[in-house]
């Protein structure tokens, strides 16, 4: 009930005093409820590690250091906002599937603070805002007074949870890494008080979700009072989780790589649903209890009596719930991680200590870990004790580049998780951070931007002695050296970083290896015939009617999975194909198509256990010889590779990632071929691809533009009420 149908309701005109009292209690408390919860999450945040000037780490926070920089020093000085890098899984578009909003943030503190700082001041930024956008989403869907201080209450709940840690939004995700997920859940949070309920949210998202009763309560509760914004969040969160639930057997996925990315949010409506049925329940025990005395004082006396509360009681009423309520939520949450503000630990006689907040003490000892997950995080790189070794490692790299003999390239280091010394096991993404490019890393993040992510993979289980494995479904060879070269060598791979005795014991025994140098536990190889560019000697052959072959031999999934298929089957099982398979190319090549190897199949579509699927060829292939021909001038640049050849005609081979935005130069091309590198068919001596526009790139452009301007003409003709 609005304050406006409260008046109405009571048929008494509230006295300017009783008015401005009323306004200023409530600024008050939401005031002091937000700067109290904000606090205590920024307590929780370790304040005096975030400005300590290091570099962040852990999870995948210490690899997201390599994002911000790349856009500040080579996207935004060629006026793009995403675009090439060659420093991650054999080449990738960055910041083109992933949002860049947070990277400029950084960026732009980065001109007054030095980079770890700033990019620390922004991986917390969401959370020190959820309490804030919170209550100004309550305040502009105008909730009644106390739901928007509860809301407050409800988001520091969640951002304590400590059930999940990758999906996103809360504490434990930020410091693994999802702090552009608590970034855009805070302006989510922001939006819906604007009135933007999105209704169609998709549903391809697995997950398992208990609707307590309390945010049962405070579903119907919203009903009742016909409050629109609050129906909608608990409409919302019941056709979410009725929808996955029928659907769970058929989901989407983005590839074999899943995310459940709407999850948290649902999380979050329940804790807010569960705050507005606290309060309801506590309403109607409340109206129980007046109505009861009130029918009494009516059996005494006889007399009739005024049943409904005075605004002055009805403000009180509701101050008091607001303040037990949070009071109860935020101590319980302030002494489990013991990040009270102006809380202190006490050491007692006997020597015990107990930590307290005027009369209340508990022992102390915390028993959440969020906290110290940020403390791990902040204290930074150079703060762990093995920083002196990674520090070596990455020393001895950056000479191994800039020496003649070997140069730069790309490295695949071997996955351990003892590597988490480091500060986490993705340090080594860092390695073209550190060195400016000339070391690339196979492994990075944005696993789902690079069709190259399931082959790096297979090639780092075969390299390693227990590798993470992610990618679901791949049929991995563990520290398979003798299997593992190869895999190298088609992508592109120069140099091999050995950890454990195991993996560099099978290194040290593959002729196509050679030891260059050592750093600490470490052992680095140079990997032989993994040039960037290579003629072909066989002409290639092209996988066609992909849609066809579907129906004719009863093939499923979408092309990317078809793709996978392909390129597993080449990639691991190289003596079923005489010839590279492509998915296109010039007339003259050999269009077959393939078919499932039943008798190696492993598990049926849908059972757990499966693996991709092998596919060979449907038909004979026609192999074609091709002639001889000299690659010389391989320059490879940020966004572009340029080489020459002495005869033309004849397709060669590019070893960086795929994709459509490649264009070439004095040449025919590119075609993908599996795995997912290029080919081109030289007209020219001298070739050159780089990575440009593509019409999808230009057509948001001017989409976007069109936005700015109808956003700037535009003129709201609905009356806003006051915030305040």
């Amino acid at each position: 009930m609005s304050n406006d149908e409260l008046a109405t309701s009571t048929r008494v005109v509230a006295p300017r005093d009783l008015v401005y009292f009323e306004r200023r209690t409530k600024l008050l408390l939401a005031g002091g409820l937000i700067f109290i919860t904000t606090l205590m999450i920024f307590l929780t945040l370790q304040p005096s590690l975030i400005f300590r000037n290091n570099t962040p780490t852990g999870g995948d926070m210490g690899a997201h250091v390599y994002g911000p920089a790349y856009l500040r020093d080579h996207l935004l000085t060629s006026l793009r906002l995403s675009g090439w890098s060659n420093d991650w899984y054999s080449g990738l578009p960055i910041y083109r599937f992933y949002m860049v909003v947070p990277a400029l943030f950084i960026v732009a503190l980065d001109i007054l603070l030095p980079y770890g700082i700033a990019l620390k001041l922004v991986a917390v930024a969401g959370l020190l805002a959820l309490p804030l956008c919170t209550w100004l989403f309550a305040r502009l869907a105008r909730l009644a007074f106390p739901i928007p201080e509860l809301l407050v209450v409800a988001s520091t709940i969640f951002l304590f949870d400590e059930s999940f840690t990758i999906y996103g939004g809360n504490i434990a995700s930020t410091m693994a890494g999802e702090f552009s997920f608590s970034i855009a859940l805070a302006f989510a949070v922001l939006g819906f008080g604007e009135g933007w309920v999105e209704m169609f949210f998709p549903l391809h998202i697995v997950f398992d979700v208990l609707i307590t009763g309390f945010a049962v309560i405070g579903f119907l509760s919203a009903l009742w009072r016909r409050s629109t914004v609050a129906a909608w969040l608990g409409i919302y969160g019941v056709l979410l989780a009725i929808g996955v639930f029928v659907a769970r057997e058929s989901l989407p996925i983005i590839g074999l790589l899943w995310n459940p990315r709407v999850l948290p949010f649902l999380y979050l409506v329940r804790y807010m649903l569960m705050m507005i049925g606290i309060y309801e329940a506590i309403v109607a025990v409340g109206r129980y209890v007046s109505l009861e005395r009130a029918a009494a004082r009516v059996a005494k006396s006889g007399e009739e009596q005024t049943l409904g509360p005075s605004l002055r009681g009805r403000l009180s009423f509701n101050v008091a719930t607001a303040i037990a309520v949070s009071f109860v939520c935020i101590s319980i949450i302030g002494f489990r991680f013991q990040e009270l503000p102006f809380a202190s630990v006490r050491t007692l006689e006997d020597g015990s200590q107990r930590y307290g907040l005027g009369p209340i003490s508990v022992p102390a000892g915390n028993d959440g870990f969020v906290d110290g997950w940020a403390r791990w995080n902040f204290t930074g790189y150079e703060g762990k004790n093995a920083y002196g070794e990674y520090r070596a490692l990455i020393e001895t790299m950056k000479q191994i580049g800039e020496d003649p003999r070997y140069g730069c390239g790309r490295a695949l280091w071997e996955n351990n998780g003892e590597t988490n010394k480091y500060g986490t096991t993705m340090g080594l993404m860092l390695l073209p951070h550190w060195t400016d490019g000339c070391i690339g890393s196979m492994e990075g993040l944005f696993f789902e931007a690079s069709a190259t992510t399931p082959y790096h993979f297979i090639a780092a289980a075969a390299m390693s002695k227990q590798s993470s494995n992610p990618v679901r479904e791949l049929r991995y060879d563990d520290n398979k050296a003798a299997l593992g070269v190869r895999y190298l060598q088609e992508l592109g791979v120069r140099y091999y970083m050995g950890f454990t005795p195991e993996a560099v014991r099978e290194a040290s025994a593959q002729p196509a290896l050679r030891e260059i140098a050592r750093s600490g536990p470490w052992v680095i190889y140079q990997v032989e015939a993994s040039d960037l560019v290579v003629p072909l000697t066989k002409q290639p052959v092209v996988i066609a009617g992909a849609a066809e072959q579907d129906v004719a031999v009863g093939h499923a999934g979408d092309a990317k999975e078809r793709w996978l298929e392909v390129g597993t089957s080449w990639f691991q099982n190289p003596n079923d194909w005489v010839a590279l398979p492509a998915a296109d190319g010039p007339d003259e090549w050999q269009r077959i198509t393939t078919r499932i190897d039943l008798d190696r199949r492993i598990g049926e579509p849908g059972e757990s256990g499966r693996r991709v699927d092998i596919v060979v060829p449907n038909e004979t292939i026609t192999q074609t010889n091709l002639a001889p021909v000299v690659v010389s001038d391989v320059v490879q640049g940020r966004s572009s590779v340029s080489f020459s050849v002495d005869t033309v005609g004849v397709p060669v081979l590019v070893r960086t990632s795929y994709f459509p935005n490649w264009n070439v130069s004095g040449a025919t091309g590119p075609y993908r071929v599996a795995p997912n590198m290029m080919v081109v068919v030289p007209t020219s001596n001298d070739v050159r691809l780089s990575f440009g526009w593509s019409f999808f790139d230009i057509f948001a452009y001017v989409l976007t533009i069109a936005g700015i301007v109808v956003l700037v003409r535009w003129r709201r003709r609905r009356h806003v009420a006051p915030l305040l």
